[in-house]
């Protein structure tokens, strides 16, 4: 499945400011966050964890947070 994450990329930005600084809030590399976010590694569920334990710091609420990990691709 292809996931798009046009929308987790927008929340990224409007938080953090960059990838680089959501890598650094995660603990997660800058480069595993680029392959996630191009749909060439998998989000794994303890990678989601810290995501959403850096978004929650920066008041973001896991609930809305979470969806933006499984929108799926629309295929034409």
């Amino acid at each position: 499945m292809l996931y798009d994450y046009s929308k987790l990329d927008g929340i990224i930005t409007e938080a953090f400011g960059s990838r680089r600084a959501f890598a650094k809030a995660t603990g997660i590399s800058e480069h595993s966050i680029s392959l996630k976010m191009n749909g060439k590694l998998p989000w794994k569920q303890l990678d989601i964890e810290k995501a959403c334990d850096a978004f929650s710091k920066c008041g973001k609420d896991r609930e809305v947070v979470i969806p933006y990990f499984f929108i799926l691709k629309v295929q034409n």
